[in-house]
């Protein structure tokens, strides 16, 4: 079959040399330049408080900390009134675009949406997405995409103002560099946008792309009006955090902390990387190593981001159910049953792009950590359930004896057959079958896996998968299930249409209990089980560190389970 241009890479081995290895080595190069710059900025922030990455994780003592929850509740509390202030001023900064007011709680959601969009480099998905969100309002994306770029310069501006205070604070011979560059900064982003350069910006970008659309010719000093407005709530987030520090058993002045968080948003904000991760945290060591000491100054500037990630995804949460709503009309109705018909006939396998490109971060992801739940030993023989694309059978043929690859969707055999082909791998097979029937022989495989097969299958159909599973696996096999999990933020704001388009074809979303309960049933052992983390950068420090008490943060469910050795 002639590849999608998602294909190509993986079905001609001279496109994969030339084309999708260079794009591949391009993505290789952004994370680890990423996180050299984050430990850099980091080192040369710590490096000015005179302590080193290794000095300051020493002196981290967790014992410092001793709960407060009245603050910690108020701190929680401040948050959500941190969330509502910047909706309204969006709103006035959308009327000056032309646009109708948005109502506060309404615009409160579509905010703490698409903010998720900052753990993602270069912070274009954040207002990408409340583009997104605005146009299903009945907005215009461009006034709104105008409209959010203008608040977060206008929020930068009251920050900047807000944090350069901190060098005259600290009062120490950095002191006046370090007023000026502050202030350097606020008369840079005033004049620019004072001057309509926002504006001239937002229509250079819009020719870029081959849109016209108006935008205001002389809005800026109109807007500068609202700087206050974004100081308050600068103001309201130093209370925030000076009462997290007060529920740590770590007091900060409020006016310090208001300085001190404000600077290093500041900072954090304009290195660009994903939520600012690492360069916040440097700083607010650097800003509270006089105060609290470099010890407790780690341990506070640490569980501060936990503190508001976890508040932002549970706001965020709360923010996609009130949107829920605004997506795509009937993209959950009709009582048509999702079987071969749908994916053969569907565009299922022509869209999947990043699913086509096997050597894309997301691919490389998914198959890292399948085989990190299961790496079946060289000679065996593999069964991939649910074969889909083709991705882990092509990843297992060099590594193990056998791989026969399952799909009952003669589109999904076809085109992995011709990649299989492509690149020459003779042991590798597709079958056309059902899985809750193969057919197959019983107890021919050593291994099984079935990566993003469970969330596709209704109810009864999952319980006669596992045990055909159970049926043509040897004694003393593994069964590999790797789910996604319905509770993690992304998934609430698909399965709600929010920003992310709903999946029809997940029919029936596993929890991990009911997960473990079908192959229990089936007769498996459960070996291991555990939640995994995602692919995206910024939220996977969260994610390993919370996801077992926080569901919004569990991602993925994987399950080993092994079929007994006969009696």
């Amino acid at each position: 079959m002639t590849p999608s241009p998602g294909e190509e890479g993986a079905a001609n081995p001279d496109l994969k040399q030339d084309g999708a290895t260079d794009r591949a080595s391009r993505r290789w190069w952004m994370l680890p330049l990423k996180l050299v710059l984050a430990i850099a900025i980091t080192w040369l922030i710590l490096r000015g408080a005179e302590l080193t990455l290794a000095e300051a994780w020493e002196m981290v003592e967790w014992s410092v900390v001793r709960l407060n929850v009245p603050f910690l509740v108020l701190s929680a509390a401040l948050l959500l009134v941190v969330f509502v202030i910047p909706a309204a001023l969006w709103s006035r900064v959308l009327v000056a675009f032309g646009e109708k007011p948005v109502p506060v709680v309404q615009g409160t959601a579509m905010l703490l949406v698409a903010n998720l969009g900052r753990y993602v480099p270069g912070k274009v998905v954040q207002v990408a997405g409340l583009a997104v969100l605005a146009r299903r309002a009945g907005m215009s994306g461009v006034r709104a995409t105008g409209a959010a770029i203008v608040a977060q310069i206008l929020n930068l501006i009251g920050a900047a103002i807000l944090g350069g205070w901190v060098a005259y604070q600290m009062n120490d011979s950095s002191g006046a560099a370090g007023l000026a560059v502050g202030f350097g900064a606020v008369l840079a982003l005033g004049a620019f946008l004072y001057l309509g350069g926002a504006e001239v910006l937002l229509r250079w970008i819009l020719k870029r792309v081959g849109h016209s659309g108006e935008l205001p010719g002389d809005a800026g000093r109109r807007l500068l009006l609202l700087v206050p407005g974004y100081m308050l709530n600068w103001l309201v987030f130093g209370a925030a955090f000076a009462s997290l520090a007060a529920g740590l058993g770590l007091p900060v002045p409020v006016v310090f902390a208001t300085t001190a968080f404000a600077a290093a948003y500041f900072a954090g904000y304009i290195s660009f990387l994903p939520a600012g991760i690492g360069v916040r945290e440097g700083s607010l060591v650097f800003l509270l190593t006089p105060l609290l000491g470099p010890g407790p100054s780690v341990v506070l500037a640490a569980l501060q981001r936990v503190w508001i990630t976890v508040t932002e995804l549970a706001a965020a949460a709360g923010g996609a159910w009130l949107l829920r709503g605004s997506g795509s009309a009937g993209a959950k109705d009709g009582p048509v049953r999702i079987g071969k018909e749908y994916y053969d006939e569907s565009a299922y396998f022509a869209d999947g792009t990043r699913m086509q490109d096997f050597n894309s971060r997301f691919q490389r992801y998914r198959v890292g950590k399948v085989l990190e739940l299961h790496r079946p030993d060289p000679g065996n023989r593999v069964l991939d359930l649910g074969c889909g694309w083709g991705t882990i059978s092509v990843a297992l043929g060099p590594k193990v004896g056998e791989v026969v690859g399952l799909d009952f969707s003669e589109r999904a055999v076809a085109g992995c057959s011709a990649r299989a082909g492509q690149l020459d791998l003779d042991n590798v097979s597709f079958v056309c079958a059902d899985a809750r029937a193969t057919h197959l022989p019983s107890a021919s495989f050593d291994s099984i896996v079935a990566a993003d097969l469970f969330e596709h299958l209704y109810p009864e159909d999952s319980e006669e998968v596992a045990r055909e599973a159970f049926r043509v696996l040897k004694p003393g096999g593994r069964f590999a299930v790797w789910t996604p999990c319905r509770s993690h933020i992304l998934e609430v704001l698909k399965n709600n249409n929010v920003v992310l388009q709903r999946d029809p074809s997940h029919v029936d979303y596993k929890s991990m209990t009911r997960m473990k309960q079908l192959l229990d049933d089936a007769g498996f052992e459960i070996e291991r089980a555990y939640f995994a983390e995602s692919h995206v950068p910024g939220l996977v420090f969260a994610e390993r560190l919370l996801q077992r008490w926080v569901p919004l943060l569990r991602r993925r469910i994987a399950v080993l389970a092994v079929k007994p050795e006969a009696p």
